[in-house]
């Protein structure tokens, strides 16, 4: 049987989530999970969606890439490291968990993410 949450508890999980978030980082992978970008997190990096529910991007996320690949998954971490978080990662219109302005990436690209939501509703 699968758990099922009202949206009052939803949202308080995504807040306390994005709260553990702050002061991370967020990791962007190829495929092949080569590394390809690591950013600090905005101090505020979260704020309620109050559309959707849960917690979205707050502020401006951008970060200049290491290597050259395009970015498919997604890690955001604690800054202890003790919390991570996965998904896709996608252009504009193409559905990732996180969207990036641009997915194809080169050395030394400067990355903006465009959206992120962390919510526990389905």
């Amino acid at each position: 049987m699968a758990l099922s949450l009202d949206d009052a508890s939803a949202d308080s999980l995504s807040a306390l989530l994005a709260a553990r978030l702050t002061d991370g980082f967020l990791e962007l992978y190829s495929a092949a999970d080569a590394l390809l970008l690591r950013t600090r997190l905005p101090l505020a990096a979260f704020e309620a969606d109050g559309v959707n529910g849960g917690q979205k991007l707050a502020g401006e996320w951008f970060g200049t890439c290491t290597t050259g690949g395009t970015a498919t998954k997604f890690k955001l971490k604690s800054s202890d490291a003790s919390i991570s978080v996965n998904g896709t990662v996608s252009g504009p219109g193409g559905g990732g968990d996180v969207v990036v302005s641009n997915p194809v990436m080169t050395f030394g690209q400067l990355i903006e993410v465009l959206s992120c939501l962390l919510t526990y509703r389905v």
